[in-house]
C-alpha cells in the first residue's frame, strides 16, 4: 500500500475538488485499510463480507476525510 496509496490519493484529489464522491468495492476483510482509504479520498464502501470479519457498526462510525458521513451500500446486517 505504501507504493500505490499516495498515487491513489493524488488521483482522487481532483475528483474531490469537483464534488465527486468515490465508492470503493470491498471483498474480504479490509478493516485495516479503511482508515487509509478514507484519508486518500474514498467516501464510502460497498460489498462487505461480514463472514470475513468486516465490522459493520465500526465502519458506519467512520467519517470521510472532510468529516462527513460515509456512503454505505450493503445488505441487511
Amino acid at each position: 500500500m505504501r507504493i500505490w496509496l499516495p498515487h491513489l490519493a493524488r488521483s482522487l484529489d481532483e475528483l474531490d475538488r469537483a464534488g465527486i464522491r468515490l465508492i470503493w468495492h470491498c471483498d474480504g476483510n479490509l478493516m485495516g485499510m479503511l482508515p487509509m482509504l478514507l484519508e486518500a479520498g474514498v467516501s464510502g464502501f460497498q460489498g462487505f463480507q461480514y463472514e470475513d470479519g468486516m465490522d459493520y457498526p465500526g465502519i458506519c462510525a467512520l467519517r470521510d476525510r472532510q468529516g462527513g458521513a460515509m456512503i454505505i451500500i450493503a445488505g441487511a446486517w
